[in-house]
């Protein structure tokens, strides 16, 4: 089991995909898509639905628990509640289809931003 979703690092989705490769994982668990916090205020800030294929309609968490499959790439996702209506959502977010081009555009992204901050000098301040 991993950490999955939009909060999950480079680094962390790289020791995933070597892990994945090295193993031949085929069946991999997610965790913690909302990095624990669902009721977060910046899952309704950030337009989650821009990870899914357009037109489909859902709320960010329905859109985020899609993106989590997604990255790092899981076939089953756990999630923690004790609300019935936000397990309602999880399931019905599992059901949209991911846009693939964008999901592998934000890895790369993820990619060169820690490739830059690795790269960059420290500051002595």
């Amino acid at each position: 089991m991993v950490r999955a979703g939009l909060t999950v690092s480079a680094g962390i989705l790289n020791a995933v995909d070597e892990l994945v490769n090295r193993a031949k994982i085929t069946e991999l668990w997610g965790m913690a898509p909302f990095a624990g916090n669902a009721d977060d205020s910046i899952w309704q800030t950030v337009d989650t639905s821009t990870f899914l294929v357009s037109g489909q309609q859902c709320s960010a968490l329905q859109a985020g628990v899609a993106a989590a499959f997604a990255i790092p790439g899981v076939t089953r996702l756990a999630v923690g509640t004790s609300r019935v209506e936000h397990l309602a959502e999880a399931v019905d977010g599992s059901r949209l289809a991911v846009n693939t081009e964008t999901v592998t555009a934000y890895r790369a992204l993820l990619r060169e931003r820690a490739t830059v901050s690795a790269g960059a000098p420290s500051r002595k301040d």
